[in-house]
C-alpha cells in the first residue's frame, strides 16, 4: 500500500530541463506542469506543480521529445522543500518525483490510421467489373 501517491493530468508549461548530475551522470528531467480544475459553475483553478525526473522517466521524456504544451500523465511521490528566500521568510514548494510518466496524444478521428484501399486497374485505367460487383 501506497500512503503517497499522488496522479496528475497536465500541460507542459515549458520545455523540459535535461542534466546529468553527479559523477555517475544520472540523468535527470526538470519539468513543470499546469493542472487546471473546475471548482465551480463558471471558476476553474490552476495549479503548477514541478517534476523532477529521474532514471529511466528522464530518458522517456527526452526520447520522446516533450516539449511547452504537451499533455503528460504523472504518478508518483509528493516531495516537499523548504527553504528561506533573501527576505528571510520561510517557503514551501512542492514537486511530484514520479514513478511514471506518459505523453498523452489525440487518437485520430478514425482511430486506426490505415491507408484506403485502391482497386486495381486496367491498361486503360478503368477499374474492371469482377463478377458479382455490382459496379456504383
Amino acid at each position: 500500500m501506497y500512503n503517497n501517491r499522488i496522479t496528475v493530468k497536465g500541460n507542459l508549461t515549458r520545455d523540459p530541463v535535461f542534466k546529468e548530475i553527479g559523477e555517475s551522470k544520472r540523468n535527470l528531467a526538470e519539468m513543470r506542469i499546469a493542472v487546471t480544475d473546475k471548482v465551480g459553475k463558471d471558476k476553474e483553478e490552476t495549479l503548477f506543480i514541478d517534476v523532477d525526473a529521474w532514471g529511466y522517466n528522464a530518458e522517456y521524456a527526452q526520447g520522446c521529445n516533450l516539449k511547452k504544451g504537451d499533455k503528460v500523465i504523472v504518478e508518483g511521490r509528493l516531495r516537499s522543500r523548504e527553504w528561506t528566500d533573501q527576505n528571510d521568510t520561510k517557503r514551501t514548494s512542492y514537486s511530484i518525483s514520479p514513478v511514471s510518466l506518459h505523453k498523452t496524444v489525440k487518437p485520430n478521428s478514425g482511430g486506426y490510421n490505415r491507408p484506403k484501399p485502391t482497386a486495381p486497374s486496367n491498361s486503360e485505367g478503368q477499374t474492371p467489373v469482377v463478377a458479382g460487383d455490382i459496379p456504383f
